[in-house]
């Protein structure tokens, strides 16, 4: 079937929006050619086999699977990551971390920056941050087997293998003690299992629980970072992590537990997202 005739097809004109959007991803992912291409060359021919896997995956789309595991990719911050179903798909509001930390850098003029990423997931954090430096070190932590081999599958992807150590860790465990970093970043699991359970049932469905729930309210791995960081005198000056929507009076009395001189950013929807501690 040549492409001009796909897009005409009842098949098609019966999809909703979301799998609307997906036609183009899904094509130049299994025909290996670029969109602008599938553009200018309408009477392009496609395989009966590629067709059938299309059709496959709009009907995986229907049923709310993530583009982004379908055809294994994300852009993040510019960047093309490999994304699975072992780990968190890049948010686009996480973003917001990566230029916070950067601005930070260049207006304290860190000339070799140290970085921790805890829960690093696909490794979005750490690896935008540090493709966008010129010298430093990151560091990212992961207890998931699976979700590790996607990060360092990143790691390489980005070709940064010579300066962003990925290693497994519960939170802070493989850390020694009194360890120093110019910055903690992290976007740990914080839907509640009973409090702030907004999750989607396509993110419910598809992506990993252990990326997505963090105890009863959400903040469980918070509690357990910040107590870690305390017991083994993580010295950091800068710290920002990502939490929900709902959180923030709940965020906002554990972190007063530990630091006083912190604030609050709202993302790009206007809802707080992002707390900032500075040493």
């Amino acid at each position: 079937m040549q492409i001009k005739n796909l897009r005409k097809s009842e098949i098609i004109k019966d999809l909703g929006q979301n799998e609307l959007l997906a036609i183009d991803p899904l094509l130049e992912h299994l025909t290996g050619k670029q969109r602008e291409y599938l553009f200018a060359h309408p009477e392009y021919e496609i395989e009966d086999d590629i067709l059938s896997q299309f059709f496959e995956q709009i009907n995986c789309l229907k049923d709310g699977k993530p583009l982004s595991q379908i055809i294994n990719k994300k852009e993040f911050f510019g960047l093309e990551f490999y994304v699975s179903s072992d780990v968190l798909t890049p948010r686009p509001e996480s973003e917001l971390i990566v230029e916070l930390v950067l601005n930070f850098i260049k207006k304290n003029q860190i000339t070799n920056p140290k970085i921790l990423d805890i829960g690093t997931g696909s490794g979005n954090l750490v690896l935008s941050i540090m493709s966008q430096l010129q010298n430093g070190i990151g560091i990212g932590l992961e207890i998931s087997d699976e979700a590790l081999k996607v990060a360092k599958k990143n790691q390489k992807k980005l070709q940064l293998n010579d300066r962003v150590k990925i290693k497994k860790s519960d939170l802070l465990n493989s850390l020694e003690n009194n360890e120093a970093f110019d910055v903690l970043v992290a976007n740990l699991p914080y839907i509640g299992l009973k409090k702030f359970n907004f999750v989607s049932n396509s993110a419910f469905r598809h992506e990993p629980h252990i990326a997505l729930f963090g105890g009863e309210d959400g903040l469980d791995l918070y509690r357990r970072l910040f107590e870690q960081i305390k017991q083994k005198n993580i010295v950091f000056k800068i710290f920002m992590a990502e939490f929900g929507f709902g959180q923030e009076d709940l965020m906002r009395k554990l972190i007063e537990t530990y630091y006083q001189d912190y604030r609050i950013i709202n993302d790009l929807a206007g809802i707080p997202r992002i707390f900032i501690i500075e040493q």
